[in-house]
């Protein structure tokens, strides 16, 4: 285990490992906007960082690189961030999304890491598709979900 501060001059990188083996390097920066809880992770205490693996059992790799994806695409973003973020979501989905269930499995995760925005944005996308759907057996069918 090595610690170091985050002001140093060189890129800092963290190994995020999800549930099927795949790692995923990030920079630190980019680390702190996945979520309260990478953040915690990491943290061990003031000022200091770990740079083991941190494993993330709940999340897959597709689902952790669309989010990876999504945080780089809008870390830098300052005004309309949530129409903008939102509009990014979009057309990453059209991208990425082969099923209709991966919306929720992105909001699983994001809930997960404690994502506020991506949970907010992901949220409305969901609210949007299921006003779509006629009946509940649409819903389930729609997004793979078991009916009780």
């Amino acid at each position: 285990m090595s610690t170091t501060p985050p002001e140093s001059k060189m890129p800092i990188f963290v190994n995020l490992q999800t549930n099927d083996g795949v790692v995923h390097t990030v920079d630190i920066r980019l680390a702190h906007q996945l979520g309260e809880t990478i953040c915690g992770i990491m943290r061990m205490e003031e000022g200091c960082y770990s740079f083991d693996i941190i494993p993330l059992p709940r999340i897959n790799g597709e689902i952790m690189a669309f989010i990876i994806k999504w945080c780089t695409l809008v870390q830098d973003l300052e005004d309309n961030v949530m129409t903008r973020s939102k509009e990014i979501f979009l057309n990453l989905l059209k991208k990425d999304m082969a099923q209709p269930h991966f919306l929720l499995q992105l909001l699983k995760a994001s809930d997960y890491l404690g994502m506020e925005n991506f949970t907010a944005v992901g949220a409305k996308l969901l609210a949007e598709a299921i006003n779509t759907c006629r009946n509940s057996e649409e819903i389930c069918y729609r997004f793979n979900v078991d009916r009780d």
